[in-house]
């Protein structure tokens, strides 16, 4: 798929019988608002909450999983961020394993992967912090396992669909003026 395209999706059959390889994106909407742009299943939530220099956009799945993205208009430092967010985890899940996070995005981020024990359910997420040319952005994934197998991918391809009409700091440096990625050729991990 590529970063100019629409998304789109047949809702004619059962997601429940797919191994998570032979699920279909599901990127059936296409959120475009605050100079940001991501696909995203058309049958999950979406809600914002605004507040003084930042904007959550949080996405919910049926079940357990969602997905968040969260502008700082005034572009903290990614790693701050994302320190910030694992600090969270940390106080709240005393059984925490970290990792590194997957390759998501062609830009340098701070990022974690973490699996933790939640209400007896293993859990895991995905933290990423980046710049763009103007601010810095969160994303964060997070579902339990039995639930991730189905919207783990999906939460992935969400993530690298992710464009903006500043563009992106590609350096991982201050914000600077190089432009968008509207053409880059992103791999589905579905395929």
């Amino acid at each position: 798929m590529r970063h100019n395209e629409d998304c789109s999706h047949d809702h004619d059959h059962d997601h429940e019988d797919h191994s998570p390889a032979e699920i279909p994106f599901g990127g059936d909407e296409i959120y475009r608002n605050h100079g940001i742009r991501f696909c995203h299943p058309g049958d999950w939530t979406v809600t914002e909450e605004a507040g003084p220099d930042v904007l959550t956009i949080s996405i919910q799945s049926h079940g357990t999983s969602f997905w968040t993205l969260t502008l700082f208009e005034d572009a903290p430092d990614p790693a701050d961020i994302l320190e910030t967010a694992i600090t969270v985890y940390r106080d709240e899940y005393t059984d925490l394993d970290e990792s590194e996070p997957p390759e998501l995005l062609p830009v340098p981020v701070a990022g974690r992967e973490i699996d933790f024990v939640c209400l007896d359910s293993v859990n895991w997420a995905t933290l990423i912090a980046f710049r763009t040319n103007r601010r810095t952005v969160l994303i964060v994934s997070q579902a339990t396992d039995f639930e991730s197998k189905l919207t783990r991918p999906v939460m992935e391809l969400m993530t690298k669909s992710f464009s903006c009409e500043e563009g992106l700091a590609l350096n991982g440096g201050e914000p600077d003026e190089i432009d968008g990625l509207d053409d880059l050729e992103l791999p589905n991990p579905l395929d």
